[in-house]
């Protein structure tokens, strides 16, 4: 019982400073205008830049690894000849 009593305490305390809180409030207030459109657009600008390069940089890679790939497997099926090159 003595639970009980605790918590409808515990809510009655809560529930009073929740009203008086709201009651402390101003009842109007001012809204600042804020250009956000524009800098929303140029943060997106800035991503496709990134977007691009970080994109192209992937692709030069992927590309150079594969060049390597196949001429290292052109080289190994070659019949292996008298290498004649100086060192």
């Amino acid at each position: 019982m003595k639970y009980f009593i605790r918590q409808i305490n515990k809510i009655i305390f809560f529930f009073v400073i929740g009203i008086l809180t709201v009651w402390s409030m101003p009842l109007t207030t001012t809204a600042e205008i804020k250009q956000q459109t524009v800098k929303k657009g140029m943060d997106m600008i800035a991503f496709y830049w990134v977007l691009f390069v970080v994109g192209g940089l992937i692709a030069l890679t992927l590309t150079y690894v594969s060049w390597r790939k196949y001429r290292g497997e052109k080289r190994k099926t070659q019949p292996k000849t008298q290498d004649k090159k100086v060192d």
